[in-house]
């Protein structure tokens, strides 16, 4: 298989054949390598509780390992996840502005999943980190190269797409959902193979 940071119809088509938990485990192990960005952002801002976004990724690993699915925790999940979003006119040192919102929606979408386990849930949380690492490289080469916003889209889009986060990424989505395919089954094994490759493994550099 080969993936498109962009184009997601041969994702769709993989998810699709794949059993909802399956599909759930996809999502948490993108949305585990989107939030290190968050912990990064706030620390710049002095602002936010990540461990509320690390509860609600265990809670959902925790869930793919057994733990039952309880509808009311899952929505208080989802609601205290969302407070920990602040609106773009309120902050005043991080860059990551966008790339905290991303992070926490992958979670929150992530989460919801499990009231409404459907492909296109799968997909937003794919669709996620894309623009988070379009997002990062955009502002990057804004900074280091003067012609970057005379580009046209195309060939901005282009060269992310050619870029080393964006490559390493998808060859994990690759990897993650060879194993997915071929585990009849989820068992603590896998969901802990997925959860620890994807540990501290965000497809951006964090560095300024």
């Amino acid at each position: 298989m080969e993936l498109n940071l962009f184009e997601f119809d041969q994702l769709e088509i993989i998810l699709e054949n794949l059993p909802p938990f399956h599909r759930i485990a996809f999502s948490a192990a993108i949305s585990e390598r989107m939030f290190p960005i968050y912990e990064v952002f706030s620390q710049e801002e002095s602002w936010g509780n990540p461990k509320i976004l690390r509860d609600s990724l265990d809670e959902v690993w925790q869930i793919l390992c057994g733990k039952e699915v309880e509808e009311k925790r899952i929505l208080q999940l989802i609601e205290q996840c969302n407070e920990q979003v602040l609106h773009s006119e309120e902050i005043t040192e991080s860059r990551f502005d966008l790339e905290s919102h991303l992070a926490v929606g992958g979670i929150c979408v992530t989460l919801e999943s499990f009231l409404e386990p459907t492909t296109k849930n799968a997909l937003r949380v794919a669709s996620f980190i894309s623009d988070m690492i379009f997002a990062f490289l955009d502002s990057k080469q804004e900074d280091i190269d003067p012609n970057w916003t005379k580009i046209s889209f195309e060939d901005q889009e282009q060269y992310i797409i050619n870029h080393q986060f964006a490559r390493q990424e998808l060859q994990k989505q690759e990897e993650d959902l060879k194993i997915l395919q071929e585990s009849k089954n989820l068992n603590q094994e896998i969901i802990e193979l997925l959860r620890i490759s994807s540990t501290n493994r965000s497809p951006i550099s964090l560095s300024k």
